[in-house]
């Protein structure tokens, strides 16, 4: 078994991160004071021994790919958040080649948010999942 990496220092703060949030009810909550749909922090799960899957914008960027195209409008929205923003909740970044992708885009550009252990500790990831959906912003609104 491998050593669990959770983040690199080459992935930059400021950078984005792209999510896609599938158009389930429960991934997503009606804010009648602004009248749109806002991220629940469930559309931010991940599973042990997995981080939560991303994009990451500075590669999109290199590959002149717009993050609004990035997943199918008919089943997802998508929001976008800074890569501070788990590692301020104590969560790390980093790159993640997905080999099962078959768009080449975003197989190139998948990241990956993980905690610094592999192991499910729901406590910790209930505090970045809401980190999270306190701070992205929708790239796809998903109505």
């Amino acid at each position: 078994m491998t050593e669990w990496e959770f983040n690199h220092h080459t992935v930059s703060d400021e950078d984005t991160l792209y999510r896609r949030i599938p158009k389930k009810p429960d991934f997503r909550t009606w804010d009648p004071l602004t009248g749109r749909y806002t991220p629940n922090p469930a559309a931010f799960r991940r599973e042990a021994q997995e981080g939560m899957s991303t994009h990451l914008d500075s590669v999109l960027q290199g590959r002149s790919r717009l993050p609004i195209t990035l997943y199918d409008p008919d089943r997802y929205g998508s929001v976008g958040f800074h890569v501070a923003t788990p590692r301020q909740a104590n969560a790390g970044v980093l790159l993640a080649d997905d080999p099962y992708e078959k768009d080449e885009d975003l197989r190139c550009s998948h990241a990956e948010v993980r905690p610094p252990q592999p192991e499910k500790n729901r406590k910790h990831w209930k505090t970045v999942a809401n980190e999270i959906a306190m701070a992205c912003w929708w790239v796809q609104d998903p109505a």
